[in-house]
């Protein structure tokens, strides 16, 4: 689970933690020390992996990682462990480690400039990318929820033709909104924006309209 993985991360146990994803995908979040080999390279760079150490393996959702520990547990490897996806990660609120190149790429605002477009009351959408729990417990006021795990399987809510604005509670790099925000992107969305730093939190204390269920 997410949360052994942390804590074998966090205690520096000596296992070896394998990102199967592509480069962009890593560059955008990946875990801590973790070594990048696709899974289309993998049956190729299986010499680069010792045998006796063991090995974590994670991708996005879980479809890679699973093909990923099959062509280890064919190639002789014995301690092989599947996570799954890194999406589950970010769900459960762990910290990733993020390249400078892929956060140059999401247009941050502030939540003051955030406020002043929910003022204009331009073409905009929020989108809350918190736990449905914590959504319901209060929120920015006319935005939707959907969990950042939940994103890819639920696109066909959010309009295309809209500005989305993205955000969680989360402080430094987002491991919930950036995210998102990037899924947004890779399929089809060009019009997306994410409150930087502690999103919500900010917007509350600030006074600006919030709602709850």
């Amino acid at each position: 689970s997410p949360a052994e993985v942390y804590e074998i991360i966090t205690n520096d146990e000596d296992y070896i933690i394998l990102d199967v994803r592509n480069q962009d995908e890593y560059n955008e979040g990946h875990l801590g020390k973790a070594l990048l080999i696709p899974v289309d390279e993998l049956g190729e760079r299986i010499d680069e992996l010792p045998k006796n150490k063991p090995i974590i393996v994670y991708c996005r959702s879980g479809v890679r990682s699973s093909i990923a520990a099959g062509i280890l547990i064919e190639n002789g490897f014995t301690q092989v462990y599947d996570m799954g996806g890194i999406l589950k990660w970010h769900e459960e609120g762990f910290p990733i480690i993020v390249e400078e190149e892929a956060v140059s790429a999401i247009e941050l605002i502030t939540v003051d400039e955030a406020y002043q477009i929910f003022l204009e009351d331009k073409n905009y959408l929020f989108l809350d990318a918190r736990s449905k729990d914590k959504y319901e417990s209060n929120h920015i006021e006319g935005a939707i929820n959907i969990p950042l795990a939940e994103i890819e399987n639920r696109l066909d809510e959010i309009p295309v033709n809209k500005l989305v604005i993205v955000y969680c509670d989360c402080t430094g790099h987002c491991n919930k909104s950036e995210p998102a925000a990037k899924i947004l992107m890779e399929n089809g969305f060009d019009q997306v924006n994410v409150i930087e730093g502690r999103a919500f939190s900010d917007w509350e204390e600030k006074g600006y309209p919030i709602a709850e269920e």
